[in-house]
């Protein structure tokens, strides 16, 4: 006797790896096809994945609304190359929302081709008064010819906050920083320490770290193969006071050590 076959529902799985496609807070088709963006801002990734991204405005960018991504356990990487610009990076937050992420590594290599033509390369950019998290270890590789940054807060309440981060950035360039706090308004970054609690992640930085007057860092190096190769800048500036007594103000730097 025939019975009807009730067709199976379709597969909320993860169906696609390779992926060429802004993740931002929008409806992305690629995204959305891929059982990846559940709902608008907000990317779930079951399997390891790559994102290879060409041209300016990051290969994640926030926009209207904060946006989420869930990696966990896995290992998320983005390339991005030059497509005839002056300017790329690999997170682009200059709106006032937030933007978090979680993975086990997420690896950014940005101008991986090392292409000189290029002024200025990001691994992260943040700018406006939202935080930027990063859960679990963020490797970034940097190459541009002016501006080489790994991990930048160029002001008006900017945060980022990240646990484990490796950055290696191009250090002939005329400005090559493994990080970068700076900007009017107050930046902050904060790595594998938060709230003056330190963490037990890796900490590796091929590049020096520069703190404007308006600018914050806090750097915990803890474990045995945590390492800063380059050198500490704080910037201070000497002004004076409505009754003309000289002040000199500076930027801020909290660096903890443990297992040195």
């Amino acid at each position: 006797q025939y019975q009807e076959q009730t067709p199976e529902p379709p597969s909320t799985e993860q169906n696609k790896t390779t992926f060429t496609k802004q993740i931002s807070g929008s409806d992305i088709a690629e995204y959305k096809n891929a059982n990846v963006e559940k709902t608008p801002g907000s990317y779930t990734f079951t399997k390891d994945s790559v994102l290879n991204y060409k041209g300016f405005g990051g290969a994640v960018a926030d926009g209207g609304i904060p946006l989420a991504i869930d990696a966990a356990n896995h290992t998320l990487t983005i390339t991005v190359s030059n497509d005839g610009n002056m300017f790329i990076d690999g997170i682009h937050a200059t709106a006032a929302k937030n933007i978090d992420i979680t993975a086990d590594k997420f690896i950014m290599n940005i101008n991986g081709d090392k292409d000189l033509s290029l002024n200025k390369a990001y691994g992260i950019w943040k700018q406006g008064e939202s935080t930027t998290t990063i859960h679990g270890l963020t490797e970034i590789n940097a190459a541009a010819a002016s501006s080489s940054y790994g991990v930048y807060a160029s002001g008006y309440g900017s945060k980022i906050q990240l646990d484990g981060l490796k950055a290696a950035v191009n250090r002939d360039a005329s400005d090559g920083l493994s990080i970068k706090s700076d900007g009017r308004g107050g930046s902050k970054i904060s790595v594998n320490v938060k709230d003056g609690v330190t963490g037990d992640h890796e900490v590796q930085l091929n590049g020096n770290i520069y703190t404007g007057v308006d600018g914050e860092t806090n750097l915990a190096l803890t474990t045995q193969e945590s390492l800063l190769n380059g050198v500490s800048i704080v910037q201070t500036e000497t002004g004076s006071d409505d009754d003309d007594n000289p002040v000199t103000e500076a930027g801020t730097l909290n660096l903890y050590l443990q297992n040195g």
